[in-house]
């Protein structure tokens, strides 16, 4: 998170809080696709010719509400994450005259994000792993950090290495 400094931590958590007190949403008890609707965008699974396609957002035209694309062959963790990722670059990153934003995931270059990727990525981390539900789950248990890795993945609905980025940012 080479391009995240508290500041920024502290903008994306304010709009993660606003999100969360304007939708009454409380995660993983609330659905991404509850908040997506909520926020009148729709949501469409498809079939993208490049692999490394999560997924993308249409901003929509004036007047019309924003499509969220994502993967149909990810599985369901992995669209949630998309979900939530694009629903960032909603919030957090007006579209300045683009229609669409295409997230790619460069396997190559993971280290070379840049700051709006990774923005996105704490902001739909930070709103589907609370960190402090994180930190209450680690208190409260007491798990070896491999279980809790597993215990969250599942509780969260979020990959595995969601749940060890957040545990990296959690520790520093």
């Amino acid at each position: 998170m080479a391009h995240l400094n508290n500041e920024k931590i502290r903008r994306i958590n304010k709009v993660i809080g606003d999100l969360n007190m304007q939708q009454d949403s409380d995660f993983p008890e609330t659905s991404i696709i509850d908040v997506a609707e909520s926020l009148g965008v729709s949501l469409k699974t498809a079939k993208f010719k490049e692999d490394n396609i999560a997924g993308l957002i249409d901003y929509g035209e004036e007047g019309k509400g924003a499509i969220i694309f994502v993967n149909e062959s990810n599985n369901e963790k992995k669209r949630n994450f998309t979900i939530a990722h694009e629903i960032a670059h909603l919030l957090l990153h007006p579209n300045n005259g683009a229609r669409f934003k295409v997230d790619r995931h460069d396997f190559q270059n993971l280290k070379t994000k840049n700051v709006m990727e990774e923005e996105a990525d704490y902001f739909a981390a930070e709103l589907l792993a609370p960190e402090h539900k994180i930190k209450e789950i680690m208190f409260k248990s007491k798990m070896q950090e491999w279980d809790l890795v597993n215990f969250c993945s599942a509780y969260f609905n979020v990959s595995k290495s969601v749940i060890s980025n957040r545990l990296k940012w959690i520790n520093t």
